[in-house]
């Protein structure tokens, strides 16, 4: 890359840089105008954990369905799938 071409576009970058950085509010910014501190939005309680035993086999009822379908197809010529191992 020679210098030109560096120059040209350093000079954006440099210009977005400084743009970006005068439209940030400073750290130093203190509303004196008596504002309330905002509530929180979510509230948090501690808690002890607890050791629980989770059963390894869970039962259900109805039919197993694949989330996406999966579209298995090879170059056969013709030839049909007439059964797929799945492990």
């Amino acid at each position: 890359m020679n210098r030109r071409s560096l120059r040209a576009l350093a000079a954006p970058v440099l210009a977005a840089g400084l743009g970006s950085l005068a439209l940030m509010p400073t750290a130093g910014a203190v509303d004196t105008k008596g504002a309330a501190a905002p509530r929180p939005a979510l509230a948090v309680t501690l808690v002890r954990p607890l050791l629980a035993d989770w059963p390894r086999v869970i039962e259900a009822g109805g039919g197993l369905f694949a989330w996406q379908e999966a579209v298995i197809a090879a170059e056969t010529g013709g030839l049909r799938v007439v059964e797929l191992a799945v492990a």
